[in-house]
């Protein structure tokens, strides 16, 4: 073998293989002792990108585009992490980060001056930039998220109006962030409501085993008071109507809620009326059970 093929292949070792065989040894000894990595230790190595919940509408002005996007976070590791793997293209990748955690020693349970906001930004060769879109930010008050305005720069200096351009973008997915998380709490709302609903008629349908009953058109049952010769109405289903229940599982969100995020923008109105109806339902079924 020739001086240079073992050269090569010498570099092409990992340092351990050409370590003497004490230091092999000891850092054998040490991994034992140390064992696998954790998985938290593992996590950032085969962690996925995140994806924007939305992005903005492009903005063109004289061969400049100004695009949005907006990403959840919970921690500035999450923000870096993010923009360090960004691939967008553009000249300039403009961002600012809030996020909101617990001060030391407090519960949360005293309101809101248990908790501190940690924020910052960054310009990325456009002077300002980032420090207009925290501005947006902070207007909005939206919070555990990040938002990166790119440019792609035409060749034309727009002058002062790139701020405007900015900050439009930046405000437009601080808009979609807010009605997202509020939907997303309006379906947490609707969960415990159906698993609420389903508890009652269960109740419901066991009280009606230990007296006289009537079985509704949807298949409920109902009890019917001694001497009574009426005919019970059917109990509310989980939309709040007559008929017969919705089936949910407690650990599967029905697909119907998924949409109510994937509308543009998130559906809050929607939701908030499905909330209504639910209480409705888990209201009237109550009602049943006193009787």
């Amino acid at each position: 073998m020739s001086k240079q093929a073992t050269t090569k292949r010498r570099a092409s070792r990992s340092p351990s293989e050409d370590a003497p065989a004490s230091k092999r040894r000891v850092d054998s000894e040490r991994i034992r002792e140390r064992g696998a990595p954790s998985d938290k230790e593992l996590a950032p190595i085969f962690r996925t990108p995140a994806e924007p919940v939305h992005t903005s509408s492009p903005i063109e002005d004289r061969e400049s585009t100004f695009v949005g996007r907006i990403y959840p976070i919970t921690s500035a590791k999450d923000a870096e992490y993010t923009l360090a793997n960004l691939n967008t293209g553009a000249d300039h990748n403009m961002a600012a980060w809030r996020t909101l955690s617990l001060k030391p020693g407090r519960t949360g349970l005293a309101g809101p001056d248990d908790f501190r906001v940690e924020s910052a930004s960054r310009d990325d060769g456009e002077q300002w930039g980032g420090k207009r879109i925290l501005g947006i930010m902070e207007k909005e008050g939206v919070s555990d998220a990040l938002v990166v305005v790119s440019r792609w720069y035409g060749g034309v200096l727009l002058g002062p109006v790139r701020f405007t351009h900015i900050e439009d973008c930046a405000r437009e997915v601080c808009h979609f962030f807010k009605s997202y998380e509020e939907v997303e709490e309006l379906i947490a709302r609707l969960t415990a409501l159906d698993d609420e609903l389903a508890e009652v008629r269960a109740l419901l349908a066991a009280s009606s085993e230990e007296g006289p009953s009537n079985t509704t058109a949807g298949g409920t049952t109902s009890p019917v008071p001694a001497g009574d010769t009426t005919t019970p109405k059917a109990l509310p289903d989980a939309a709040g109507s007559s008929g017969t229940a919705l089936h949910v599982s407690p650990t599967k969100r029905p697909a119907s809620y998924d949409r109510l995020l994937k509308a543009k923008p998130p559906n809050v109105g929607t939701a908030q009326r499905l909330v209504k109806a639910r209480e409705k339902a888990v209201s009237s079924v109550r009602a049943l059970l006193r009787r």
